[in-house]
């Protein structure tokens, strides 16, 4: 496990994957801080404001389609394809994605039941932004496992959940992790300097 990135801050692993979570930030600064995480991957958007996933014009044009309510990209080019924090830069955005380096990927369609009825596996999707107070270090156990066994089938590069408390990232790259943790942990280094610790740092996006 790595240092906090700062107070309030945690990360960790589980098997081949690093996760982190961030209570200042939103996907907002993940995009801009990272971009390049994003270019020449494909990315699947399991959620937009914990409901279902839709395209805007822009993403049609490039491309992007929605099967079984899943949005799907093919590799992406620009992070000015991406959509994310609907309802404004200053606030969670409880959008939920995966990244993959591999092309053709069909995660398959959303499990509509008890997600804790143990009665779903590959190709039933469960969104996780939306659960309350959903954490990687803290949450409920039962809840927690799930999320781990969604993982290790779907094995995406990495799992992005912009949620009311926290941004979460998770990657098995250790390189695309380092990158991301170093990136922001720089970055809320300079901001507590400065005396801004809200959540989201506004400033950065204005």
């Amino acid at each position: 496990m790595k240092d906090p990135l700062y107070p309030g801050g945690m990360s960790g692993c589980r098997g081949d994957y690093q996760w982190l979570m961030d209570d200042r930030r939103y996907t907002g600064h993940l995009v801009r801080l990272c971009p390049d995480i994003f270019i020449g991957r494909c990315l699947c958007v399991t959620a937009i404001d914990s409901g279902a996933p839709f395209l805007k014009d822009y993403q049609r044009e490039a491309g992007w389609e929605i099967r079984a309510g899943i949005a799907y990209s093919p590799r992406i080019s620009t992070e000015k394809e991406l959509f994310y924090q609907r309802d404004g830069s200053d606030r969670a955005g409880f959008d939920e994605w995966y990244l993959f380096e591999r092309d053709s990927v069909d995660l398959g369609t959303f499990f509509e039941g008890n997600p804790y009825g143990g009665e779903h596996g590959p190709g039933q999707v469960v969104k996780f932004v939306g659960f309350p107070h959903f954490t990687l270090d803290r949450a409920e156990p039962t809840t927690t496992e799930m999320f781990w066994q969604q993982v290790e089938w779907m094995q995406p590069d990495a799992y992005i959940g912009d949620g009311e408390t926290h941004l979460t990232f998770v990657s098995r790259n250790e390189a695309l992790f380092d990158s991301v943790y170093r990136r922001l942990s720089r970055d809320n280094v300079e901001r507590i300097k400065m005396g801004d610790r809200r959540r989201g740092f506004m400033a950065d996006l204005e």
